[in-house]
C-alpha cells in the first residue's frame, strides 16, 4: 500500500536512529516546501527530494539494523 508523502508523521520515533531521523525530517520539510511552491517544476523538484530523503532514511535504518545484528 502506498502512503501519501504528506502522511509523514510529525513525531519521529527515537528508535530509528539519528541519521534516519534527519532524513525523515528533511523529507517532511521538502513536502511542506512543495505545498508552498507555485511553479509546477518547483513542486515536482521538492516532491522528488522528499522521496529521495525518505529512501535515504529507509537505507540508513536498514544499515543500522544490520550493524545491530550479531555476526
Amino acid at each position: 500500500m502506498l502512503v501519501k508523502q504528506r502522511d509523514i508523521s510529525e513525531k519521529i520515533p527515537q528508535e530509528i536512529g539519528e541519521e534516519s531521523s534527519y532524513f525523515l525530517l528533511r523529507a517532511r520539510q521538502e513536502v511542506e516546501r512543495s505545498e508552498a511552491a507555485t511553479a509546477p517544476q518547483a513542486v515536482a523538484a521538492h516532491r522528488e527530494l522528499a522521496m529521495l530523503y525518505s529512501v535515504k532514511a529507509l537505507l540508513a535504518h536498514a544499515d543500522a539494523d544490520a550493524d545491530d545484528e550479531p555476526n
